[in-house]
């Protein structure tokens, strides 16, 4: 199979937001607190905050294609972090998105996209990346793991009945 990583261009949208309409059903299938939902306007919402996204800020959207169809995405950003009393300067790129479809899991197209981003972010001078982890993925916490990216900070949350 003939993987193509490019940059994201207005014509791949629909195949977007076929991404993100699996991309919360994924989501849904793994949640065990059941505090995920895919209400109307999923996919578009989360098309438009990830395009929104880059053009406010630095950033790229990065596909995977094979055979004219788009099986993956990532998206990031760049901000500025300034010193305080507690961290340093730092100029942080942040993965804030990253998706391959089900059937085209395995096949080291996240790992392509993440090189792809990556390049990007140290091309821009950025000293950092952050990403990102829903709690109840293990194999994306895998995947990241053995791409160098280390826990940083740790979300807890309790449900009140």
């Amino acid at each position: 199979m003939n993987i193509v990583i490019r940059e994201y261009e207005p014509s791949d949208r629909n195949d977007l937001l076929n991404l993100y309409e699996k991309d919360g059903d994924f989501f849904m299938s793994i949640d065990s607190l059941k505090r995920c939902r895919k209400g109307d306007g999923y996919a578009e919402h989360f098309v438009k905050e990830i395009t929104d996204d880059i053009t406010k800020k630095e950033g790229k959207i990065y596909v995977a294609e094979t055979e004219g169809k788009v099986v993956g995405v990532i998206a990031g950003s760049i901000s500025y972090l300034e010193s305080d009393v507690e961290s340093i300067d730092t100029k942080r790129g942040r993965v804030t998105e990253l998706f391959i479809e089900q059937n085209y899991r395995g096949q080291h197209i996240g790992s392509q996209l993440m090189q792809k981003i990556e390049t990007y972010f140290k091309e821009q001078n950025c000293n950092i990346i952050n990403i990102e982890v829903f709690a109840e993925n293990p194999n994306a916490q895998k995947f990241y793991d053995t791409h160098g990216y280390k826990p940083r900070n740790i979300d807890l949350i309790k449900v009140l009945k």
